[in-house]
């Protein structure tokens, strides 16, 4: 057996309908931080941001459900890099 086979045994499909609950918590964990990030953090002296209204646009994403016609999980490789 090949070690990615292996890996692969262990995947859920986060849009399961018994996952839901796992993962309504997920996204409010990314919406508190992605609000966070909005309100605070981006605005500290010490950050720069080379493209300000896109980075915000991605982490209004944070807060938005993949499997509500979103991009779904299954579009990403193991890199996390959208295909």
């Amino acid at each position: 057996k090949e070690r990615s086979d292996e890996r692969h045994e262990f995947f859920i499909n986060i849009c399961d309908a018994k996952h839901a609950a796992l993962r309504q918590v997920l996204l409010q964990h990314g919406r508190d931080a992605s609000d966070w990030i909005r309100e605070f953090f981006i605005h500290s002296p010490d950050v720069v941001v080379s493209s300000p209204d896109y980075f915000v646009d991605l982490l209004r994403r944070w807060g938005q459900d993949p499997c509500d016609g979103g991009v779904p999980p299954g579009n990403y490789t193991e890199e996390g890099v959208i295909q």
